[in-house]
């Protein structure tokens, strides 16, 4: 249950809310939430990583499947049927989702911004972010791929940007950890 503060893995935030991990792979969430995102689906157990998009959460199981819940007007919660590989990271934007193959390939959906074209991303959770319609991942030579340039330049990459070990985005920003 979200009243239970102890034992927490993980947390991911939402605008209306906080999922929660706990180390026994269960999941559980704290607010109100638009589009149910704490309607947490029953059974949802063996979970390895929970991100949190604006109105929706994706989790991880340990089998590799993904399971997403919440707001669903752009199919941003609606997992696509022939998704299939070993799964290694995944980011939620404002209306879509992303998850980043072991392969170092990308597929997402929703609002999608255009991530199915990443390829050779380093594949750790940590190469992966979305913000809101874009992309942002770490390419395995630490130099950093953005989606198009969708909100006037914001999700532009720096000239020279590289040595980058984990990238993060905000819905207008992007952040870029270096070594």
């Amino acid at each position: 249950a979200a009243d239970n503060l102890s034992d927490v893995f993980s947390i991911a935030r939402n605008y209306h809310g906080t999922g929660i991990l706990y180390t026994d792979g269960t999941v559980g969430f704290i607010g109100s939430g638009e589009g149910g995102p704490q309607n947490v689906p029953e059974n949802l157990n063996n979970v390895r990583m929970l991100i949190g998009g604006a109105n929706h959460l994706l989790a991880l199981r340990s089998d590799g499947t993904v399971f997403a819940w919440g707001k669903d007007d752009t199919g941003q919660a609606t997992v696509p049927s022939d998704l299939s590989g070993t799964i290694v990271g995944m980011s939620a934007g404002d209306n879509h989702s992303t998850v980043l193959f072991s392969d170092g390939t990308c597929r997402n959906w929703g609002d999608v911004s255009s991530a199915n074209d990443f390829t050779d991303i380093r594949p750790v959770p940590e190469a992966i972010a979305s913000g809101r319609g874009f992309d942002i991942a770490i390419k395995n030579d630490s130099t950093v791929v953005s989606t198009d340039d969708y909100w006037e330049g914001i999700n532009a990459v720096p000239d020279g940007l590289s040595g980058v070990v984990a990238v993060a985005c905000g819905n207008y920003h992007s952040l870029a950890l270096k070594s």
